[in-house]
């Protein structure tokens, strides 16, 4: 799909495990850092999936929304180390996916984080090629177009229920 570079899922995912194996700060600052470092001529964009469904929104025709089928997701399930209960559960999913809207490539990567008594978080952290008018450390107009698109469409009812 288009002329994005190859994955650097692995060092992400490498990168994800060194901060989830001691105390934690922020997972989404975390993986802003990792992603910058793996993806260094990219422009980066977080969301919030309940906010911006990119999958939901490629599902239904207005995307194209592939899992990346050189990496493997990432899965991490430990105890909650703040609990004598072992059978608190915090878990951890890793995707990378591949994402072509209106001409624009994207690398996606969707977080979820799911701890026990704490509402889950899932993040999608959206990477595309810096064009030649943007810095890397700026804002995407292709992302700030798609993730109001994706936004606008997300906050609609679908016939869900």
């Amino acid at each position: 799909m288009g002329s994005l570079q190859p994955s650097q899922h692995s060092d992400v995912v490498r990168d994800y495990e060194l901060h989830s194996s001691a105390q934690k700060v922020s997972t989404q600052v975390a993986m802003t850092s990792s992603l910058r470092a793996q993806y260094p001529g990219m422009i980066l964009s977080v969301v919030a999936l309940s906010a911006c469904d990119l999958k939901a929104f490629a599902k239904a025709g207005y995307a194209t929304f592939v899992q990346d089928s050189t990496v493997e997701s990432h899965y991490r399930t430990s105890p909650n180390q703040f609990s004598e209960d072992q059978s608190c559960i915090q878990a951890d999913v890793i995707v990378e996916y591949r994402c072509k809207w209106e001409g624009h490539d994207f690398i996606v990567y969707n977080v979820e984080v799911s701890r026990p008594y704490q509402q889950d978080k899932v993040y999608s952290f959206i990477l595309t090629q810096a064009r030649e008018d943007e810095s890397v450390y700026g804002s995407s107009a292709a992302t700030e177009q798609l993730i109001k698109r994706v936004a606008e469409w997300t906050a609609k009812s679908h016939n869900e229920i």
